[in-house]
């Protein structure tokens, strides 16, 4: 019993430091440094939280899903032109490629997400690409939700992944490491 109070406390401690960490870079207005990510990261595997692992296949098959749907009402030429017109400045994004039929593969040689940078680079490109139709589809992203277009996990869209809550699940509930 006494091993377990003392661990919580060198977490409860951890726990401060990061926080306290965590609010001087937000002070200093660095909310998108790799350093405020990794010390998030951290925070939420002191809470229990663990990586939802990313397969780029998912992620392709959820763009695919996508590019599907969309080229039914625009066609093919302009769902390509949504997608290259709004995909960011990264370079791993350039190994996404769509073909004339709207449809994507992957060049690259990872296998999986490797970074919540990349997932925040495909959040960006997904939300721009959602936000383009949206003028002319106002109902564009509940149609997304509803239908569960670009489903990457089991309720997990693709239009979610640049949050860390999409990116990160509890294996343990709350109430057993705070006891």
């Amino acid at each position: 019993m006494y091993q377990e109070k003392n661990e919580v406390n060198i977490k409860i401690q951890q726990l401060e430091t990061l926080c306290l960490t965590h609010q001087k870079f937000v002070a200093r207005n660095l909310l998108h440094s790799a350093e405020i990510l990794n010390i998030q990261q951290k925070i939420f595997l002191l809470l229990g939280f663990k990586r939802i692992e990313i397969k780029i296949d998912e992620i392709v098959v959820a763009f695919n899903q996508l590019s599907k749907y969309t080229s039914n009402y625009l066609g093919a030429k302009i769902t390509i032109s949504n997608w290259q017109l709004n995909r960011p400045n990264n370079d791993w994004l350039n190994n996404f490629c769509i073909d004339s039929s709207a449809k994507f593969t992957f060049s690259g040689v990872d296998a999986e997400v490797e970074s919540f940078s990349q997932l925040q680079s495909i959040h960006k490109w997904v939300t721009a690409f959602v936000q383009q139709y949206t003028k002319t589809f106002r109902d564009f992203p509940h149609t997304i939700e509803q239908k569960k277009l670009g489903e990457v996990k089991k309720e997990l869209l693709v239009s979610r992944l640049g949050v860390y809550s999409a990116w990160l699940k509890i294996d343990t509930p709350v109430h057993n490491w705070l006891n």
